[in-house]
């Protein structure tokens, strides 16, 4: 816990007397690191006029290993290790084009929605496209770089279905007419693969919640 002096400034109160409810949730470590950035920035280098958005969000991608100045995809020093070149077709794409949010989980053994204590996120996982609550066929898995001057965008957020049998089968699905597909065509060659193993898959089926 922060004691609070008598010589304390108002914003120095207002800290302290936050980053104490906090620490009963989130322990000492992570209120302490909260601590020393803001007293690294405000106090010991006087930052007052620099957007403190914009540095956090910075320190951020930092910490995450995004890169906060465009690439050259043409110069093989610049690194970022969530670009890759696909060796069949000599392209370059971004594996952290987008994030997957399942907010809908499938058995597909009993034909029922399950419930979902917590949404889960991850990458790099094919997202199969359905129409009419139907899976299609159609999945898409890499998103090329259109340019080769290229800054590494923040994912785009895509809320799927998961289905599962909790065996061999696993995918997850999101339907052709939602925007994040949309803006991810706008931002990237969004390759278009076919998978027929899942074809039959209809969620209209699925008893619900």
């Amino acid at each position: 816990m922060y004691k609070i002096e008598k010589d304390n400034s108002d914003f120095m109160v207002f800290l302290k007397t936050e980053l104490n409810k906090l620490e009963k949730d989130y322990g000492t470590d992570y209120t302490d690191t909260i601590f020393n950035i803001i007293i690294e920035l405000v106090y010991k280098h006087n930052i007052k006029s620099i957007n403190y958005t914009d540095i956090l969000n910075k320190i951020n991608r930092l910490i995450n290993n995004y890169p906060i100045t465009s690439i050259n995809l043409d110069n093989e020093n610049n690194k970022c290790i969530y670009i890759a070149k696909d060796e069949i077709n000599n392209k370059w794409y971004y594996n952290r084009a987008y994030k997957i949010i399942v907010d809908k989980l499938y058995n597909l053994t009993n034909n029922e929605e399950l419930y979902l204590p917590g949404k889960e996120e991850l990458f790099n996982e094919r997202i199969y496209i359905t129409r009419g609550g139907v899976v299609s066929g159609e999945y898409i898995n890499k998103c090329y770089i259109k340019n080769s001057n290229f800054y590494p965008r923040d994912p785009v957020t895509i809320n799927c279905s998961r289905i599962t049998n909790y065996e061999d089968i696993n995918i997850y699905t999101i339907d052709s007419r939602s925007p994040k597909l949309k803006v991810l065509k706008e931002f990237y060659n969004v390759s278009i693969n076919i998978d027929d193993r899942y074809k039959y898959i209809d969620i209209r089926k699925f008893k619900k919640l």
